[in-house]
C-alpha cells in the first residue's frame, strides 16, 4: 500500500495504524481504514473520491466511545482505477484526538 505524504506545511510524524472509519460528505457516508494518523493528518484507505479541499466529519472508535474528527481533504491519490488513498488534515483537533493520537498502538 502506498505511503500517505502530507503535503501541507506541518509536520506529519506518521504512526502506522488500522483503524476502521466512517467518513460523512454532505449526505454521503463512505467507510474506510485509517492507515496513517498523525496530530495534524490522517490517511484513509477508501473507495469514494472527496472533491479535494472538501471538509468531511470522520468517526471511529476511541476506547468506549466514538471519536469525530473534522478533517479537509488534501490529496488522494488511486491506483488501477480505484480511488486509494485519501490525505486529510485534521481541523481543530480535540484534546480528546491529541489523546488517541498519543496512546494508539502502531501496526507493523
Amino acid at each position: 500500500m502506498e505511503s500517505c505524504d502530507y503535503t501541507g506545511t506541518r509536520e506529519c510524524k506518521k504512526i502506522n495504524v488500522n483503524v476502521g472509519a466512517r467518513n460523512f460528505f454532505g449526505n454521503f457516508l463512505s467507510f474506510g481504514t485509517v492507515t496513517y494518523l498523525s496530530k495534524n493528518c490522517i490517511c484513509l484507505n477508501t473507495k469514494m473520491c472527496l472533491p479535494l479541499n472538501s471538509t468531511i466529519q470522520l468517526h471511529f472508535p476511541s476506547k468506549e466511545n466514538i471519536l469525530h474528527v473534522p478533517a479537509k481533504v488534501s490529496n488522494y491519490s488511486s491506483a488501477h482505477d480505484f480511488h486509494d488513498i485519501t490525505r486529510v488534515e485534521v481541523l481543530n483537533p480535540s484534546r480528546e484526538y491529541f489523546e488517541f493520537v498519543e496512546n494508539v498502538t502502531p501496526t507493523f
